[in-house]
């Protein structure tokens, strides 16, 4: 099962290795693809994931438990690496320390691994994602860098929320996705999962000095790949024996979220902001080598 797991992830590398090509030999712009991923393809995902979810109490639910894991995870981290950095490394730290990457890289897993329903479910949660990092994630790691009111400014120009909202406006009134987009917006899917993938390889391209931080990826790694499983585990048991509100298919949904490596959008964050890409693309490139292997032998563990 391992082997198998290795060879559906597998892809996603070579997608990153392409990404690197393209940096290196064609000189392909990372802050525009930044841009378009951060203004244009994510808010299109979010729109149709939940335009086009059956929503309930327990679906409905699943962002904003993962809302508040994510926001609990980063605000512990911002205040706990106080004692490691007093420079603005704590709020990319935290921000990433909160997020997963549950588009990028858990999106294509997801899909070879489950059936639609399980899927859909994995994109009402990867909205609870979405939610962090655009709201509490975004401030955390903007903060020092912009003032508070300038953070508020950004987070109101951020395209991701009003895409939520427009999806739960077009449940409310019963307005479906017309027939002739579900090509184009599968499409959008699909671009979205490749230039984010590629993205990461890119950065790596334009890494001018490659010194590792060691503390930090240190930090991160054990936050995402410990304390993350050891968290929804620890809520999925907490559910079973008590309130038995989420079903097999969601319980599979918050395994896959919770063992992916640490989200690309901090590449994407840094990017925007203009603060030390270089720095988050190392970490993020250290966690997604592990995740290679980690992913695949987490998954056989606690899925199959």
């Amino acid at each position: 099962m391992f082997t198998a797991l290795l060879l559906k992830v597998l892809p996603l590398y070579i997608t990153m290795l392409i990404g690197y090509i393209a940096g290196k030999y064609l000189k392909a712009d990372r802050n525009s693809i930044s841009h378009i991923l951060f203004y244009v393809m994510s808010p299109l995902v979010v729109l149709n994931g939940i335009s086009t979810t059956e929503l309930n109490i327990q679906v409905i639910s699943l962002p904003i438990l993962i809302w508040f894991i994510g926001s609990t995870i980063s605000l512990i981290v911002y205040c706990g690496s106080a004692l490691l950095y007093k420079d603005n490394t704590r709020n990319i730290l935290a921000f990433s320390s909160g997020s997963t990457s549950m588009g990028y890289f858990g999106l294509p897993v997801a899909i070879a691994l489950f059936d639609e329903k399980t899927i859909a479910i994995y994109i009402v949660c990867y909205v609870g994602m979405l939610l962090f990092e655009n709201s509490i994630g975004f401030y955390i790691a903007a903060n020092g860098i912009y003032t508070a009111k300038e953070c508020l400014i950004k987070l109101a120009k951020i395209p991701s929320s009003y895409a939520m909202i427009a999806g739960l406006v077009m449940h409310c009134f019963d307005f479906s996705m017309p027939d002739f987009l579900f090509d184009f917006m599968t499409n959008i899917r699909s671009t979205f999962m490749i230039l984010g993938t590629m993205l990461l390889g890119i950065c790596v391209s334009n890494i001018k000095s490659f010194n590792i931080d060691w503390k930090l990826v240190f930090v991160t790694v054990i936050t995402k790949y410990v304390f993350w499983p050891l968290v929804v585990l620890g809520l999925i048991l907490l559910d079973k024996a008590t309130l038995k509100l989420y079903s097999n298919n969601i319980y599979k949904a918050l395994i896959l979220l919770a063992v992916v490596p640490i989200s690309g959008s901090g590449i994407i964050i840094a990017n925007v902001l203009n603060y030390q890409p270089d720095r988050i693309t190392i970490v993020l490139l250290i966690s997604s080598i592990i995740g290679l292997f980690y992913v695949p032998l987490m998954i056989s563990l606690l899925l199959y």
